[in-house]
C-alpha cells in the first residue's frame, strides 16, 4: 500500500476502505435491509471495521479485457457489481450475513459482513498490499 499510496497510505488505505464500507452500506439500504451500526461509525472516523471482510483480488477476466480493449484502441475499462448473497437469521427474523464484490477495471474487493463477526482480516490493516487471484476466493 505504501507503494500505491505513498507515505500516508495507512490515511489513504482507511479512505479506500470507506468508500467500500459506503457502497455496502448504500447498496444495503438501498435493497431495504437496515445497515449495521458499524458501518456509519467506521464512515466516520472509526480505526477498524471489525464484522466486515474486505479483501482486494484481481480478476483474470477482466484483465484479459482490458488487455484485449487496449490492444485493439478501446476503453474497456470500468465498474462490474456482484450480485449480492445474503442470509436471513430465522430466530431473529434479521439479516445476518451479506457478501459481494465490485470491481474497476480489473482490481476488485469482496466484502462479506457478518452479524456479530469479529475476527475478520481486512486489507486496509496492511502496508503490504495483498491482491488476491479473483479464481482462487470462494464465491460470495
Amino acid at each position: 500500500m505504501a507503494d500505491v499510496y505513498g507515505d500516508d497510505w495507512r490515511v489513504d488505505v482507511l479512505n479506500l476502505a470507506r468508500y467500500v464500507a459506503k457502497h455496502i452500506g448504500c447498496r444495503m439500504a438501498h435493497e431495504g435491509y437496515p445497515v449495521p451500526p458499524s458501518i456509519p461509525t467506521f464512515l466516520n472516523g472509526g480505526g477498524r471495521l471489525n464484522d466486515v471482510e474486505m479483501v482486494l483480488f484481481k480478476s483474470r477476466p477482466h484483465y484479459e479485457l482490458y488487455r484485449m480493449g487496449m490492444r485493439d484502441g478501446i476503453d474497456s475499462r470500468g465498474l462490474w457489481i456482484s450480485p449480492a448473497n445474503g442470509a436471513v437469521s430465522r430466530s431473529r427474523q434479521q439479516l445476518s450475513m451479506y457478501s459481494s464484490s465490485l470491481i474497476v477495471n480489473f482490481v476488485g474487493v469482496m466484502y462479506r459482513w457478518e452479524h456479530a463477526k469479529e475476527d475478520v482480516d481486512p486489507f486496509y490493516v496492511y502496508q503490504r498490499g495483498r491482491l488476491h487471484l479473483r479464481h482462487r476466493l470462494p464465491e460470495v
